[in-house]
């Protein structure tokens, strides 16, 4: 009995003896192949072409929504002073009790406009955001696909964010900020009808 679970233990401890040899083959196989690259992320959103254009557009829209917003408030305002008006004419001659209902409805209704102002706000409010989000993931699809040319180039089998990179790696964010304002360069003189520069 004593030999069978000692005979158990050595197939155990000779498994595991295989794979950590095994393993530690495959990983020191994927340290010579393997390159790594990092970028620095906040340096791409300072510099990158897509990402001033896109803080071009977020600053924008939130304009955009805050005319929209200062419009529909004045013209609520105007609207309350009018009903206002109404209902101080309304009540001219009229009861207490009549008065009364008169300012109630007065209140019904500048709620009601109230809330159809701030239905409309939100209204816009979502629509720009939705169209500041579609623009964000577009441009992050745009930028991840320069870091894949710019890896690709380079034989780099991994990109890592820099903050993520503790310990070498090859810095490819200089190359990604070149190769993107080659290209919008390149396609800003496509759009003005010259021939696209050849950086």
């Amino acid at each position: 009995m004593r030999l069978q679970k000692t005979k158990g233990r050595l197939v155990i401890g000779a498994v595991i003896l295989a794979l950590v040899v095994l393993f530690s083959s495959y990983v020191g196989a994927a340290n010579k192949n393997d390159s790594v690259g990092y970028v620095d992320m906040q340096r791409l959103q300072t510099e990158l072409p897509d990402f001033t254009k896109l803080q071009d557009i977020a600053k924008d829209k939130t304009s955009e929504l805050n005319y929209f917003r200062g419009y529909l408030f004045s013209e609520q305002q105007s609207a309350a002073k009018e009903l206002e008006k109404k209902a101080t004419a309304d009540k001219v001659g009229k009861n207490s009790e009549q008065q009364a209902a008169i300012d109630k409805q007065l209140q019904d209704d500048n709620n009601k406009k109230i809330n159809d102002v701030n239905a409309q706000i939100q209204k816009k409010y979502d629509e720009l955001q939705k169209y500041i989000n579609d623009q964000k993931d577009a441009t992050m699809e745009r930028v991840k696909k320069i870091i894949g040319e710019v890896a690709e180039d380079k034989k780099l089998t991994l990109v890592l964010e820099k903050s993520l990179c503790f310990y070498g790696g090859t810095d490819i964010t200089q190359a990604v900020i070149d190769k993107a304002k080659k290209e919008a360069d390149n396609s800003n003189a496509g759009k003005n009808g010259a021939a696209p520069s050849k950086k």
